[in-house]
């Protein structure tokens, strides 16, 4: 899938839910900018299948919360 132009997110062989293409594709589209820059040649990101417990899902969100939006080098 296609989310900006030289950036693709690539979901897993057993599919996805479209609720989670659209938040991925989302998420990804957030650093799109970012991402063409660090990587001109493109960039496939790959959606792996992850069984998380519900504790697990909350440090994972913490997490990805507190890594922030990515930055191009020498603009944090």
């Amino acid at each position: 899938m296609q989310i900006h132009r030289n950036i693709w997110l690539g979901p897993p062989a057993a599919g996805l839910h479209w609720k989670d293409a659209a938040w991925l594709a989302f998420g990804v589209s957030l650093n799109a900018r970012a991402l063409s820059e660090l990587a001109p040649g493109g960039v496939l990101i790959s959606a792996v299948p992850a069984k998380l417990g519900v504790r697990n899902r909350v440090e994972a969100a913490i997490a990805a919360h507190e890594a922030g939006p990515l930055a191009p080098p020498g603009r944090a």
